[in-house]
């Protein structure tokens, strides 16, 4: 790979390997995903949507939701899908502050970031307009820029420019030189306040219009001629050098180009595990950079990874095994168990009787039961689905299962049928306790 990559104003220049999508970059999400479905995690499942756009995103909560999934994500297509966790990885937190928001407790807690702070960094509040710049040289810029891409230092208008043909894919037959400016974001700021007053001059005897907001309406063509005109000149400029004759121009304003404060975070993304909410994007990291938007995706990718592993231990922590010994063994147990263990009931779960959906109680804690590190329990009537904090598929147990809860492990309950259970507490050798 012989792509040049520099700094102009600054110093040093790599030929270290950068990546592009073939023929466009959503190649990139296809390739990795392509590779994530060819070798699934054990026990996993990888669904790909293309050409709909995610519209909204709520948290229905754990067993709540259709298949007792925690979240529902609509789409353009009009479909309605559920997963147990949701990703949101976008330039602005617009999509993240919206999910959040639809947490317990409006997000508030439990979270790396609060939903004030996402909406800060969102659309069109958080964010500022870049403009950017198409230009097609009749010859190629030969010396005068020595690299196919480069950061800008040394310009107040530019902050980014590469050669489009260095790209695989993208040489061009017709020998044209295909280049490619990135805006600075006082550049535009500086483009969006001439348009504001020369909007006002043209409003003569009106009231003087405001200064044009993010998001406001889309340049003229005029508008985007003068730009081009003037990127092209900083472009120059910052190359020190005259320019070959141009075939082609083009600018074009970016609504959300740059986010303004970004937040900072350490690592990188906001997240919120216990419910399956994961953020990133450059609103997240240090400085709003390319680098750093894929530097608070690998941070996301390793939060998930973190919830993923805390959902199976957590899930370890259940078992539904008969107990040892065979049949004969089970039998006396269970008789045991009718005779002298504890005993507690729970009415199914309906709008009328909202008790039989509750979140397991942390047992362990009780007065007396320090030394309990397991609670078995005999199912004696009745039909419940447990979902494991952390996600994941639930567990259904009903009359007739052995069930063993260990120190640790949290779900929610959601009762089906009323049930019954005969319980009792034993510790780390497996001695019963006495204990309520």
């Amino acid at each position: 790979d012989d792509t040049v990559f520099g700094l102009l104003g600054g110093s040093g220049a790599s030929a270290a390997d950068r990546f592009v999508g073939v023929p466009s970059m959503g190649a990139l999400a296809r390739g990795i995903l392509s590779d994530a479905a060819a070798s699934p995690a054990a026990g996993s499942t990888l669904t790909s949507l293309f050409g709909a756009k995610a519209t909204g995103v709520t948290y229905s909560g754990e067993g709540e939701g259709p298949a007792g999934a925690r979240w529902t994500v609509k789409s353009s297509d009009g479909v309605s899908r559920h997963f147990d966790a949701v990703v949101t990885a976008g330039h602005a937190a617009s999509f993240a502050a919206q999910a959040a928001a639809s947490l317990p407790g409006g997000g508030g807690s439990g979270g790396s970031v609060s939903v004030d702070a996402l909406r800060g960094v969102s659309y069109p509040a958080g964010c500022s307009p870049l403009y950017s710049l198409l230009v097609a040289f009749e010859s190629p810029l030969g010396d005068a820029a020595p690299f196919d891409g480069a950061g800008v230092a040394s310009s107040d208008d530019l902050r980014w420019i590469s050669r489009d043909s260095s790209k695989p894919s993208r040489q061009r037959s017709d020998g044209l030189d295909l280049w490619v400016a990135l805006s600075t974001e006082g550049f535009a700021r500086r483009v969006e306040e001439q348009a504001a007053a020369e909007t006002a001059e043209a409003q003569a005897g009106a009231e003087a219009a405001a200064p044009r907001a993010q998001g406001g309406s889309r340049p003229t063509e005029a508008q985007l001629q003068c730009v081009a005109a003037q990127l092209l000149e900083a472009l120059r400029g910052a190359l020190h050098a005259p320019l070959p004759p141009v075939a082609y121009v083009h600018a074009q304003r970016w609504q959300a180009g740059i986010t303004r404060a970004p937040l900072g975070l350490e690592p990188p993304c906001a997240s919120w595990e216990e419910y399956g909410l994961f953020a990133c994007g450059d609103w997240a990291a240090k400085e709003a950079k390319v680098e750093e938007a894929a530097l608070s995706g690998l941070a996301a990718a390793q939060a998930v990874g973190r919830a993923h592993d805390a959902s199976q231990r957590m899930r370890s922590l259940l078992s539904t095994a008969p107990p040892p010994g065979g049949p004969d063994a089970a039998a006396a147990l269970e008789e045991r168990a009718r005779a002298s263990w504890g005993e507690w009931r729970c009415a199914a779960y309906s709008p009328e009787t909202p008790a039989g959906r509750f979140r397991e109680s942390r047992w362990w804690d009780a007065p007396g039961r320090e030394a309990a590190a397991e609670e078995r329990c005999l199912v004696t009537a009745g039909r419940a689905t447990l979902w494991p904090e952390g996600g994941g598929p639930p567990v259904e147990i009903a009359k007739g299962d052995w069930v063993t809860f260990r120190r640790g492990f949290q779900c929610t309950w959601v009762v089906n049928e009323d049930i019954a259970k005969r319980y009792a507490y034993f510790d780390a050798e497996g001695a019963e306790l006495a204990c309520e």
